[in-house]
């Protein structure tokens, strides 16, 4: 835990000290609105005020399915104000996928940004608005959720439907602090956002720039084509990626494009993000840092390297967040030495509450340790750490596997593939058809060639069988690459006969 830690007690409380301290300071913009901290407040009080008159009580869920804007900021900060708990999804989400959501959180309220057709029992936030900013600004009276949870952010994971993980106000608030800690947000900083808020790497740069008095910009996230456009108008000095946009990025702005702006500090988290894209970004924009983190949603961050420190630890994503602990557990759940892999098991106050209505898969993942209760999540994901206690990730349980008797994983495969020049991404699917071990890269590149590249760079148990070659690997709405997808394209393939090539000996 921080040493200083400010008396933040809810969500809200954030931007109530913000608003207070620096007023006039810019907070949230888009290209259509532009709010100080006094402005978000005020926005964030009026929904709070019109969520109660509408009847939502402490506890109750209200989902808002949206792209981002200042708005959605208000919403935010505003349903926290009034003690209900925000279910926030993407204005791309499916309709399948937000009914599961609608039906699993039994929310009180649904409402749908702009871009999104709403569904008869759903409201319009910009019909609703006239009423929203006819709201009384002043500060609505002190409303808790019972349990103290302030939101649900639902993930995907190995259950048929999408979960939804309990944030209560004590795990997100130390999170935030924890990892303004060492990422260092400044006042003067402009943060970049062109991640969806309905990711809680998104969602947290809203928190994080509050907490700093930051500005933060939301970029459109449904188009490419105005990237280099949003960094020249806003200029910023922190930019959030996930592998994808990092690539893209990279793409784009080396083409000679003149006037990048002065960035100090490129994050990453969500996937692994390839050396050489790194590098490409720290030459492109000179004097810019590139900060590694692994993260997991049902505790937020688990741990974050120091800048550029994967210039002198290749792989290395840094330690735990202070007053956090990181174990590496074998099959039976006993803590492995240094060096050793196994599944990183994770404590502190930042572990939440558990999954929503779900008991069974709650307890299979969280449990309290020790005479202190201290919360323990089990990620599922493997990795090992170092003598000095630096995490590096091997892969996620599914990606582990045995072939011709060696252990290895698809992030290696995949990491030797995005090594071979032009190939932007890279999924390795092991049996993903015919028992075979498929890579499928995205760039500019002959299927032969990468899989004779990867067979120089990988012993020879390791090597894939066949190779597919996509202009762009498909992506999801949070950047990440949609495995699921590439797959289904293997598979499509195969069912046509259009086997990729095979090694050439």
């Amino acid at each position: 835990m921080p040493a200083s830690r400010p008396p933040y007690a809810r969500l809200h409380d954030l931007l109530d000290h913000a608003a207070d301290e620096a007023p006039e300071q810019p907070a949230v913009a888009d290209t259509e609105a532009a709010w100080s901290y006094a402005e978000l407040r005020a926005a964030s009080r009026r929904f709070a005020n019109w969520l109660t008159r509408r009847g939502v009580r402490p506890g109750d869920r209200v989902v808002v399915r949206s792209a981002n804007s200042p708005r959605l900021a208000a919403i935010v900060f505003g349903t926290s104000m009034a003690g209900a708990v925000l279910v926030p999804l993407g204005h791309e989400t499916t309709p399948f996928r937000f009914r599961q959501v609608v039906e699993d959180s039994s929310p009180a309220l649904v409402l749908t940004g702009p871009g999104t057709e709403p569904e008869p029992a759903e409201l319009a936030v910009d019909e609703v608005w006239p009423a929203v900013a006819a709201s009384d600004a002043a500060p609505p009276p002190l409303r808790r959720c019972p349990d103290d949870t302030v939101l649900l952010m639902y993930t995907s994971g190995s259950t048929a439907g999408p979960k939804g993980v309990v944030t209560e106000n004590a795990a997100l608030l130390f999170a935030v602090e924890a990892i303004a800690e060492r990422l260092r947000y400044r006042r003067e900083d402009r943060v970049l956002l062109r991640l969806p808020m309905s990711f809680d790497y998104g969602l947290y740069q809203l928190f994080l720039c509050t907490l700093a008095r930051a500005t933060l910009y939301l970029a459109r996230t449904e188009t490419t084509l105005t990237l280099l456009r949003d960094l020249r108008a806003w200029a910023p000095t922190v930019v959030p990626l996930v592998p994808a946009l990092a690539g893209l990025l990279a793409r784009l702005a080396g083409r000679g494009s003149p006037a990048l702006p002065p960035v100090r500090l490129f994050t990453n988290t969500g996937d692994r993000l390839g050396r050489r894209t790194a590098d490409e970004l720290r030459r492109l924009f000179p004097g810019s840092s590139v900060v590694l983190m692994y993260g997991i949603t049902e505790c937020k961050r688990v741990s974050i390297g120091e800048p550029d420190e994967y210039l002198v630890r290749e792989g290395s994503l840094g330690r735990p967040l202070t007053g956090t602990e990181i174990l590496i557990l074998d099959g039976e759940g006993n803590a492995l030495p240094p060096r050793r892999v196994g599944e990183i098991a994770v404590r502190g106050p930042h572990v939440m509450g558990g999954y929503w209505r779900a008991e069974e898969e709650t307890a299979r993942r969280f449990r309290t340790v020790g005479p202190s209760g201290v919360r323990e999540l089990r990620t599922g994901d493997f990795g090992y750490l170092d003598g000095e206690g630096r995490l590096y990730f091997e892969g996620r349980g599914d990606d582990l596997f045995k072939r011709h008797g060696v252990r290895t994983s698809t992030a290696e495969i995949e990491a030797a593939a995005e090594d071979v020049p032009l190939v932007s991404r890279a999924v390795a699917l092991p049996d993903a058809a015919d028992g075979e071990l498929w890579l499928v890269v995205g760039g500019p590149v002959a299927p032969e060639d990468v899989l004779r590249a990867v067979g120089a760079r990988l012993e020879p148990q390791k090597r894939p069988d066949r190779c597919m070659v996509l202009d762009a690997l498909p992506l999801t709405a949070n950047g990440k690459i949609d495995r699921l997808r590439v797959a289904a394209a293997v598979g499509a393939a195969v069912r046509r006969g259009a086997s990729g090539p095979r090694p050439t000996e």
